[in-house]
């Protein structure tokens, strides 16, 4: 019955956690890709578990947090800023970003810079890369997470309906862009069957958790 009150009604606790556990069976990652001239665009999300882990990695959150129980759920408390707003804010971000995404022409790097990081949660980081020629085909890099776990991927669309899973041991792939093209194609139904079978494929045995340490003070 104690353990059912504490659940039931809300009660505050600070956890100490270092490092949390990553979710790479959760959502994907995506990247939209696109090309206009000699420049690419991409612009890549994660959803807020994979942001968190993410910054816990890069060691740019505290390491005291505060949460409470609501209805048998921890939930950050209101005056604890968001974790995706401390990684926005942090350097830590550009760099690793601009060390885990690149793109190259004809086997040339192309120069890349992050352009955004204004919401990170909801909008993801735009990157752009000026290449030497008009971007017609491209080879694009996205390791992103998967040096935090090998079972984290990435789901990338572009234009005219192309699309591409990155992986840990597929973290290229080449694209058609057309030099003058914008457009991108949205995440659609048609990719839901292939991001089911990548978090099914990732789960399977995996088994596989960091635990956190946790000191809890109740607050009544």
């Amino acid at each position: 019955m104690a353990a059912a009150a504490l659940f039931g009604a809300a009660a505050t606790a600070v956890l100490t956690a270092a490092p949390a556990a990553a979710h790479p069976i959760g959502p994907p990652q995506t990247a939209q890709i696109s090309g206009h001239g000699q420049r690419v665009e991409v612009r890549w999300s994660a959803s807020g578990d994979d942001l968190t882990a993410l910054g816990l990695h890069l060691g740019v959150l505290g390491e005291e947090r505060t949460f409470v129980y609501q209805d048998g759920a921890l939930v950050p408390e209101e005056s604890d800023p968001g974790d995706a707003e401390l990684l926005a804010e942090a350097p830590q971000l550009v760099d690793y970003l601009l060390e885990h995404v690149g793109v190259t022409q004809g086997g040339a790097a192309c120069t890349g810079a992050v352009t955004d990081t204004d919401d990170v949660e909801s909008a993801g980081v735009g990157l752009v890369f000026d290449c030497a020629g008009a971007v017609d085909d491209v080879e694009v890099t996205i390791s992103t997470l998967t040096d935090v776990h090998p079972a984290y991927r990435t789901l990338a669309t572009g234009p005219d309906g192309q699309r591409a899973a990155y992986t840990q041991e597929s973290p290229r792939h080449g694209w058609q862009l057309g030099g003058d093209t914008t457009e991108t194609t949205p995440m659609d139904g048609a990719v839901v069957p292939l991001a089911v079978a990548t978090v099914v494929a990732a789960g399977a045995g995996l088994g596989w958790a960091i635990a956190r340490r946790r000191t809890i003070r109740r607050v009544p």
